[in-house]
């Protein structure tokens, strides 16, 4: 097994059955993807499964590169949707996954997970949100029109360093009421990600091989 990181996001990657809650204490990650081929199935810190994670997308695309599938381009499935994730730049490591345009009702944003929209407001609230809505809740700050700061609450796991999702529910929220460009940054604490709105949604991000356990 290994673990990789892309923006501040830590898994653990592999195909055996494990303690999922033991490990990622451990280890201090926040989830375990667990590979079959191509396909990944997403557990939490906590152990439950969680339906999406970009972040986790650009590691499985790094974690197979690394297994010698020395391909540019991936498709990567999670539970039976198909994601494409394009490697743009080998060092470092760079990539880009595509996924489709979220549906958004009022401040709800679904992506493949649905991220509740709380503009410049108070965190103290994330826990007992995600709860009584069943989502994960992103706090954005807008810095400019290119530029947003997003905080993300994630279910199975609490606050992260960055949420892949939650940059582009955000980013699409903010895009469609006017508040950002189609090409936005991302400040994360986890660092920087690009989001770029089209006929569909990418995000470029960085990952890394963090070690092998």
């Amino acid at each position: 097994m290994k673990i990789y990181e892309a923006n501040g996001n830590r898994f653990i990657l592999g195909s055996e059955e494990i303690d999922v809650v033991k490990m990622c204490e451990e280890y201090r990650c926040d989830g375990y993807l667990k590979i079959f081929s191509h396909r990944m199935s997403i557990f939490n810190a906590d152990g439950s499964e969680a339906l999406l994670c970009v972040n986790g997308l650009h590691c499985f695309a790094h974690y197979l590169y690394d297994e010698n599938e020395k391909y540019d381009v991936f498709a990567l499935v999670v539970q039976n949707e198909i994601y494409k994730c394009e490697i743009i730049q080998k060092e470092p490591f760079i990539s880009v996954v595509s996924v489709k345009i979220p549906v958004i009702y009022r401040n709800f944003v679904d992506v493949g997970n649905e991220h509740m929209i709380l503009l410049d407001e108070n965190i103290e609230n994330a826990a007992q949100l995600c709860k009584r809505f069943d989502c994960n809740i992103s706090y954005v700050r807008i810095i400019s029109q290119s530029c947003i700061e997003v905080k993300t609450y994630e279910r199975g796991v609490g606050f992260t360093l960055s949420c892949g999702s939650g940059n582009i529910a955000s980013s699409y929220y903010c895009y469609v009421n006017g508040l950002c460009d189609a090409q936005v940054n991302i400040l994360n604490e986890g660092g920087v990600c690009f989001i770029e709105i089209k006929d569909h949604v990418e995000m470029k991000a960085m990952s890394r091989f963090v070690q092998e356990i």
